[in-house]
């Protein structure tokens, strides 16, 4: 099955098509405030650059967030709308998920912490084992708090994230030795890893309702909160 994967947490997005057998092509680019207009382009051009045609896809992986309000909204309303048209299904991933997938190999015993940066010193995060099961819910937290948490954990931990990049050297103060860090590369969720962990499901025969799918935000987003306030007035 050749799926189809979008990710658009973030200021960065990725959009990816693979199969079981491994990676058909992938795309990131820093989209600039401009992914409405450039992502059907971008996927259209994907598929094309692929040899392959927009019918020949199986199923779609999408992102669900934590990130950016109206990033996720774009990628998830163009990934129904694929899921529409093409009459195929979809499986949403969480964005932590994905960025924890993004490291790969993983030593048994160690543990992945995947970080977004929210703002000022808050993060969201997700502690996963080394088969990516998740060790806690997924939250939004001070640095300093999530790091009083951690503390008390024996593991090593490896991070991943913009949150971890920001937030390295109180990381490295709190957990010392104990505390490694992923490549760069990983501090934005792959297309790639969306669609693996996406395939995981669709293969399993768990997919979404297109029409219920909705981004995991954590807390009301800014602009919802706005919106409440005023019509509480």
């Amino acid at each position: 099955m050749i799926i189809l994967g979008i990710e658009s947490s973030g200021g960065i997005s990725s959009i990816c098509l693979s199969d079981g057998c491994g990676l058909l092509a992938e795309y990131h680019f820093a989209h600039n405030m401009g992914l409405l207009r450039r992502l059907s382009p971008g996927i259209e051009e994907l598929v094309h650059g692929a040899g392959l045609e927009m019918g020949g896809i199986g199923g779609i992986g999408v992102s669900l967030g934590p990130g950016s309000f109206t990033g996720l909204r774009i990628g998830i309303t163009c990934a129904k709308a694929l899921a529409f048209a093409l009459g195929i299904p979809v499986a949403g991933v969480p964005t932590l998920k994905a960025l924890a997938k993004n490291i790969g190999y993983i030593r048994p015993g160690s543990l992945v912490c995947s970080m977004i940066f929210a703002r000022a010193d808050e993060v969201y995060w997700c502690l996963f084992d080394s088969g990516l099961q998740e060790l806690c819910e997924y939250r939004i937290e001070s640095i300093d708090s999530l790091l009083r948490e951690l503390e008390q954990r024996p593991e090593e931990m490896v991070f991943a994230g913009s949150g971890c990049r920001k937030h390295r050297e109180q990381i490295e103060a709190a957990l010392g030795s104990r505390a490694g860090f992923a490549d760069p590369a990983c501090d934005f969720a792959r297309g790639l890893s969306v669609n693996a962990l996406a395939l995981e499901r669709l293969e399993a025969g768990d997919s979404d309702d297109p029409a219920l799918l909705v981004p995991m935000y954590i807390k009301k987003p800014t602009p919802v909160l706005r919106k409440e306030a005023r019509e509480a007035k």
